[in-house]
């Protein structure tokens, strides 16, 4: 019950913030995007520094001296991240046949 409680006083407190400004909601949202496009894949083993990633995903710059399948793999894990929150965004039905390829 103490957890419940927590999430309630937390959802209030979070409501009270809202609107959040648009460009303050993009500036959110493209940090969340950066860590969790560097932080996935560099528990995979992946080389690129976080200033790395943030120049591949944001300018399309690469790393110097960094493996091509490194660069890669981001660019594809940042297309998937990027799916996934225009999933979220969308009015879509929660179902799994919502998530097959068709």
């Amino acid at each position: 019950m103490v957890l419940l409680t927590q999430a309630i006083e937390l959802k209030n407190e979070l409501d009270q913030l809202s609107p959040i400004p648009k460009e303050r909601e993009e500036l959110i949202m493209q940090k969340f995007r950066l860590d969790w496009n560097y932080h996935s894949n560099n528990l995979e083993g992946n080389s690129l520094t976080f200033g790395e990633t943030k120049a591949l995903i944001l300018f399309g710059i690469t790393g110097k001296g960094k493996p091509l399948i490194d660069h890669i793999e981001m660019v594809g894990h940042d297309k998937s991240v990027k799916w996934v929150m225009d999933v979220v965004k969308g009015d879509y039905p929660l179902t799994e046949s919502c998530f097959h390829a068709t």
